[in-house]
């Protein structure tokens, strides 16, 4: 008698939207690669990619629009104020000699 061996089947799996959470703040903190992030905890990188443009797309997505005058003006774009320093730059230094090429 023949067997017919067939290959095991593949399940998804399905995480937990805490794991999820826990998965995404690893990878927005600065200077993190995501592949690294998705190979420590076993995942594909594309998945993990996919998790945080879709957290993105929400945070994008919840901000409301504000009205200002007659139009709309979306905030999702506008960076939060940050504490602005002005630096006292000194002027540029001009030298009254021509340049000449140097030759060794």
């Amino acid at each position: 008698m023949n067997t017919l061996l067939l290959p095991e089947t593949r399940r998804r799996h399905h995480h937990s939207p805490e794991f999820k959470v826990q998965v995404i703040a690893a990878c927005l903190q600065p200077g993190v690669p995501i592949a690294a992030i998705a190979l420590a905890n076993q995942l594909n990188a594309n998945l993990v990619r996919r998790w945080v443009r879709e957290h993105e797309r929400r945070q994008i997505a919840s901000i409301e629009p504000r009205v200002v005058g007659e139009e709309k003006v979306s905030t999702s774009l506008v960076p939060p104020p940050a504490s602005f320093v002005p630096a006292e730059v000194p002027p540029p230094v001009v030298n009254s000699e021509p340049i000449r090429p140097v030759f060794r």
